[in-house]
This record gives C-alpha cells, sequence and structure tokens, in this order.
C-alpha cells in the first residue's frame, strides 16, 4: 500500500529491494507495529502464503506502521515505513458460517439428506474451506457423502469413516465469494444398517466448525432444522387484562383475527404461509405502557407485529422489529391493511407491551395482531 492509506479487508502488500552489501537478497521480513509477521524468501516479496495479503480485519481499527526489512547473503539490512489506517467498520468478519435465522432443510427418500445454507460473512474476503467439523447428538446416524453447491467435496472411504467431533477434511478448497451463500449438503445413515433405516434428521442438533482462511477457524455454529420448529405449543403466559386472549394455528384468509371482533383476513403474504396468530382483543388498543402480555415459544421463531399504518408504532415495535414494507389484508372498516414488522426470537418468554405505550404517535385505531412463523 502507500504511505496514509486508509484499509480495509485483504490487501496486497508487496516489497521490492535491492541487495546492499552483495548481489542476492536472502530474505523480507515483514513487521506490523513492531512484530514480524510473515517472511518471504522468494521473489516476488509479497505478504502472505503465496502473496495471499495482510488480512486488515484481524488487526484493531485505527493506525499502523508497517515496516518492510530486506536482508541480504551478508545480514545487511535495508528497510522502509509505511503508516496506514485500517477502517473496517461494516465489512463482516472474514469467516464462513451460518446466518442468524437460516435453518436446515431435510429431503430424501428416508429424510436422510441435510441440506442448509452457509454464509460468507464479509464483503469483502472470499473464504477458502478447506474442512468442517462436525458434531451431533443422533447417536445411530453417520455422514457419509457431502456437497457444496452441487460439488462433490468428501465421500466415505470405511463406514463409520467420522464419528461426532470429528473434522471432514475435503478432497479440495472450496472457495465461497464474498457476501455470498452456499449450498451444503451432508447425507446420513444409520449404523448398523436397519431396513427401513433408522434416520431422523430432526433429532440430530447439528454444530459444524469451519476450517479455511482468511479466518482459519469459524464457528461453531448451530444448525437448526425445520423440524425443530413448534409453533403448535405456543403459549399465553400471562397479561394483564380482563378480556379474552388465545392462540389459533394457520392463519388463512377469512379468519377472524381478534377475539372480540368479527373481522377477517382477506390477504396473507407468503412469508405468514402456515403462521400461528397470537390475538389480541380489540377493546384493549388504547392499552399504554403498563400493558404486559408474556407469550412462551419452545423453539426459536419468528414474530410478525401487524400494526395500524394510520399511526406510528410504540417504541419497544420500532426499535426492536424491523418495518419489512409488508402487509395484511383486513375488512376493519378503518383500515384495510395492517403494516408488517418482524424480529427472530430466542425459544423462551417475550413480552408484549401495549399499543400505545411510549412512541407511538397518529390516529392509531386498531390493536396490533401477532403472527408467528418458523425461523
Amino acid at each position: 500500500p502507500s504511505n496514509y492509506d486508509i484499509l480495509e479487508g485483504t490487501v496486497p502488500w508487496t516489497v521490492s529491494a535491492a541487495p546492499c552489501s552483495t548481489t542476492t537478497i536472502d530474505h523480507v521480513e515483514f513487521r506490523i507495529d513492531g512484530t514480524v509477521d510473515y517472511v518471504d524468501y522468494s521473489a516476488p516479496y509479497e505478504f502472505g502464503d503465496f502473496g495471499s495479503g495482510w488480512m486488515t480485519t484481524m488487526e484493531t481499527s485505527g493506525a499502523h506502521t508497517l515496516v518492510a526489512v530486506a536482508v541480504d547473503d551478508n545480514g545487511c539490512e535495508s528497510s522502509d515505513t509505511l503508516n496506514v489506517y485500517v477502517d473496517n467498520s461494516g465489512l463482516g468478519v472474514s469467516c464462513a458460517g451460518i446466518e442468524d435465522g437460516d435453518r436446515a432443510e431435510i429431503s430424501g427418500t428416508y429424510g436422510e439428506i441435510l441440506r442448509f445454507p452457509l454464509t460468507n460473512f464479509s464483503r469483502v474476503d472470499t473464504y477458502h474451506l478447506e474442512s468442517m467439523k462436525l458434531e451431533w447428538e443422533n447417536n445411530v446416524v453417520y455422514p457419509y457423502y457431502m456437497l457444496i453447491d452441487g460439488t462433490v467435496v468428501w465421500s466415505y472411504s470405511t463406514w463409520p469413516e467420522y464419528a461426532s467431533g470429528d473434522t471432514v477434511a475435503f478432497w479440495n478448497v472450496y472457495d465461497i465469494a464474498p457476501d455470498t451463500q452456499a449450498t451444503v449438503e451432508i447425507w446420513f445413515w444409520d449404523y448398523p444398517g436397519s431396513a427401513p433405516p433408522d434416520i431422523d434428521l430432526t433429532t440430530l442438533n447439528l454444530k459444524i466448525t469451519c476450517f479455511g482462511s482468511p479466518l482459519a477457524e469459524c464457528g461453531p455454529y448451530d444448525v437448526p432444522t425445520a423440524g425443530n420448529c413448534d409453533l403448535a405449543t405456543i403459549d399465553i403466559t400471562s397479561v394483564n387484562s380482563a378480556n379474552p386472549y388465545d392462540v389459533i394455528t394457520d392463519a388463512a384468509v377469512g379468519q377472524v383475527y381478534y377475539t372480540d371482533r368479527t373481522y377477517t383476513l382477506t390477504y396473507l403474504p407468503s412469508e405468514l404461509d402456515g403462521a400461528t396468530i397470537v390475538r389480541n382483543p380489540n377493546n384493549d388498543k388504547n392499552l399504554g405502557n403498563s400493558h404486559a402480555l408474556v407469550v412462551s415459544y419452545p423453539t426459536p421463531a419468528q414474530v410478525w407485529i401487524a400494526y395500524d399504518p394510520r399511526g406510528t408504532p410504540p417504541d419497544w415495535i420500532s426499535n426492536t422489529y424491523t418495518n419489512t414494507g409488508l402487509s395484511v389484508g383486513v375488512t376493519d372498516a378503518g383500515t384495510n391493511t395492517l403494516t408488517l414488522w418482524h424480529k427472530n426470537i430466542d425459544a423462551g418468554p417475550q413480552t408484549f407491551s401495549g399499543n400505545k405505550a411510549q412512541g407511538y404517535s397518529g390516529a392509531v385505531g386498531t390493536n396490533y395482531v401477532i403472527f408467528v412463523t418458523c425461523q
């Protein structure tokens, strides 16, 4: 780089040098803030194996001093110094793993294939995936085949070859481009075999750890499956209102969405297919900060709050949920749509405050509605 450059991501660091007392350079040392971080013994002199570059995401943001020292056969040294600034705000870690909210799908004749997206979190660095550690809890199944984006990266040579906690070494390095996802497939089979095979990947509870570069170890990451999602046992733990609250499953057009009105749903976006509805009474639409509805979720889930578009939602919604721009259609005479706000939640209790709690504004005339889907 040049003196006083502002750097981000992985950057090339190259050196041209001439010996100071002989005709031959023995090696070049690359020093970062006084520490020798890399030594290259052959021209062209570059930082990193095969000129892979300096991974600035491993450094603190701010000023750094780079020194290159060329040493000839007699030990005579010549050097040059650069002052640079690292700013990696917003780049993301140079790692591959499981994005929050992503889930694995189960397929195959016997439910033996687990398929999930693997995300390169970096905006600038390609992740070079060399191997993957697999940990799982089901003690009768073992992996025998792995693919990434349809390319076979490993298959068994002995059976079973790997147990839980082992690292599967790939035949070839698989590159995942910056800010993209690759699709991983792992095929499992029972051992010793039975007919039909004893395979239930919903109880696998798989964890993965990725090994490669730029960051040598990424993880472990949980790989939840759609089979882990339980919407049927969502429960209202408590509510400080005398009006009725309940939970209904399988949201559909034509359903009544309040406990004390006959208004029905006229449109649902595909994101709410199969959703569970936590139904509020519309008579509680004017409640504020003191209101507390506590709902217990047995598994991680996505929560969608449908709010009156004639106003701005209170802080407990606008500060922690994201306005999706999506809407549900309703038969309320005051508004024919409700705007959807969204967030992912962990298993356990979640508290919902009042429709007109602190921060709300505008002509809010109807209560919010809670939809729940799998992550």
